[in-house]
């Protein structure tokens, strides 16, 4: 009988190291071992405002990689933006989702010269590494598609990811080759959340499906599979880590770190 207990014990535990296993292919690239500036090298008390094109030149003078956001227009066009609203940025009531571009285009970020720039005009700049966050959003095939067209021709180092399970599902099945990475915070304080979506994304479940390249969590959020993902040799980040002390004492847990409000002393090589 206990023979049998622990037959079916290694048995349930070399199960979950097959589904929680990384992307072997992490190992071929450095991507997400680094430091990375939160919505680009920004600072709202100096004028440089979050996920602006300043911002990610200011990233680019100093060495790092950039973090951004980028979700669609109403008429397909990618925009780098964090919130749904435009309000606490732009001050004008509004969604991203529901506008052209063409009504976008003359706001101005924080009282600056600086407007939403267009993904294209991110890439353009030719950052050394991205790590690309798409936001979430039902039109999951659409924003994807309308990504992969930009950067299609886009000869950088980039990664691609999502808190939304299945937009990167949506991902894998349109680009399997593309470097995706899952992010996480915890479910259970999101009211949004109905139970059984906050059961699910609690247990990882679909981190089997999406075979991620790397996981990035919540500097706030201790994940139980997070730490079986590093065990098994898979590649972390951490967000968002807002002092040189904070990054101190989890700097030799993660492999990257999402940084603002401070200047890491190590730069992207």
């Amino acid at each position: 009988m206990m023979w049998t207990a622990l037959a079916i014990f290694s048995f349930f535990c070399l199960f979950v190291i097959y589904l929680y296993r990384p992307n072997p292919r992490i190992h071929k690239t450095k991507l997400c071992a680094n430091h990375y500036a939160h919505r680009g090298l920004y600072d709202h008390q100096t004028g440089i405002p979050e996920n602006s094109m300043m911002a990610f030149r200011r990233a680019k003078h100093q060495g790092y990689g950039c973090e951004l956001d980028v979700q669609c227009t109403k008429d397909g066009k990618l925009v780098v933006f964090h919130d749904d609203d435009l309000k606490r940025l732009t001050g004008v009531d509004g969604l991203v989702s529901q506008l052209k571009y063409s009504e976008l285009e003359s706001l101005r970020l924080l009282g600056t010269n600086e407007h939403i720039p267009l993904f294209k005009e991110v890439l353009d700049l030719e950052l050394k590494e991205l790590l690309i966050e798409i936001k979430g959003t039902k039109a999951r095939q659409r924003v994807v598609l309308a990504l992969l067209k930009d950067l299609k021709s886009y000869k950088g180092q980039f990664s691609v990811c999502s808190f939304d399970p299945l937009i990167l599902m949506e991902l894998k099945r349109h680009a399997p080759m593309i470097h995706r990475g899952l992010i996480m915070e915890d479910p259970w304080l999101n009211p949004k959340h109905s139970l059984l979506i906050k059961m699910v994304l609690s247990l990882g479940i679909f981190v089997p499906l999406i075979h991620p390249d790397y996981l990035s969590k919540d500097i706030q959020y201790d994940v139980w599979f997070y730490g079986l993902f590093r065990l098994l040799k898979g590649r972390t980040t951490v967000w968002t880590v807002k002092s040189i002390e904070a990054e101190h004492q989890i700097k030799h847990e993660v492999d990257g770190i999402i940084f603002e409000n401070y200047l890491p002393y190590d730069k992207v090589s």
